[in-house]
């Protein structure tokens, strides 16, 4: 007699297998995320100037959920510029943004405290930049893999237009996850 063997969750349940490959169903952990409601976003757009910038400051709590983010700008009429700075002092006058959770039916709020264009008086320390070309068309740059933002620390993320009217679309996405170690 053959003993067959269902391998099953910390909770009891069964795995589930492909029927073409009989590989084991997973998703990932970004997917998990927007499924337990710990997925976050700020998306839109806006017009900016030849020069002109849009400062977001992004303060992390003193705690060990951190959140793993990633960026991407696009400008519709000309090149963009992203420069992310950690150890930024601002004044905190700036507007409020609301990040919204990718699980429409999820009432969790992010840890994270954006604010928009407040009054910064110390950069901080430059750790990332990307450019896309000046006059060009259209000029995509972003960080497409996460960022781990560390806890109890001011970021500024800084997009700058390189033309006039340019349409700026810009998308921050994190999920937030409390560090095991």
């Amino acid at each position: 007699m053959t003993a067959t063997v269902m391998p099953v969750d910390a909770n009891g349940y069964a795995l589930q297998n492909d029927a073409t490959t009989h590989h084991t169903v997973v998703i990932d952990h970004f997917d998990h995320s927007v499924n337990d409601g710990s997925f976050f976003y700020v998306c839109d757009y806006t017009t900016l100037g030849a020069s002109a910038t849009a400062d977001f400051v992004v303060t992390t709590p003193d705690t060990t959920t951190w959140a793993y983010m990633t960026m991407n700008i696009e400008g519709a009429n000309d090149g963009v510029r992203l420069e992310i700075y950690e150890g930024t002092t601002h004044d905190g006058d700036g507007s409020a943004v609301t990040a919204l959770n990718s699980n429409r039916n999820s009432a969790a709020t992010t840890v994270l405290t954006i604010q928009l264009d407040p009054t910064i008086s110390n950069d901080g320390t430059r750790i990332y930049g990307d450019q896309s070309g000046q006059n060009r068309r259209t000029g995509t740059v972003g960080r497409g893999r996460a960022l781990i933002l560390k806890q109890d620390e001011d970021y500024l993320f800084r997009i700058t237009s390189l033309g006039a009217a340019n349409v700026v679309s810009y998308c921050g996405e994190w999920y937030e996850h409390a560090s095991l170690d």
